[in-house]
C-alpha cells in the first residue's frame, strides 16, 4: 500500500489496524470507567487519612510521644492528599 500522495492530515485521521469483527468503533463519545476510577480512588484516600489519623491520635494520646516517623508519615499523608 502507497500512502506517499495522501495528506499528513488525513493519515493522522485514519486508524492503524481494522477493529475486530462484530466490533464498531467510536472515536466521538468512547465509553470509560473515569466515574469508577475516581470512586475507588476516593473511596482508599478516605480510609487511608482515617488510618493516619487513629494512628496519629493513638501515638499522641496513648503513648504521649510522637516520634520523627510520625512527622514524615503526616507530611507524606499531605502530599499524596494535594
Amino acid at each position: 500500500m502507497n500512502l506517499t500522495g495522501i495528506p499528513r492530515e488525513v493519515l493522522l485521521d485514519l486508524p492503524a489496524l481494522p477493529p475486530p469483527k462484530g466490533v464498531k468503533p467510536n472515536f466521538i463519545n468512547p465509553s470509560s470507567l473515569r466515574d469508577e476510577y475516581n470512586a475507588i480512588i476516593t473511596f482508599l484516600l478516605i480510609i487511608s487519612t482515617v488510618s493516619v489519623m487513629i494512628r496519629l491520635c493513638a501515638k499522641r494520646y496513648i503513648a504521649k510521644k510522637l516520634a520523627s516517623e510520625e512527622c514524615e508519615l503526616s507530611k507524606s499523608s499531605m502530599i499524596a492528599l494535594y
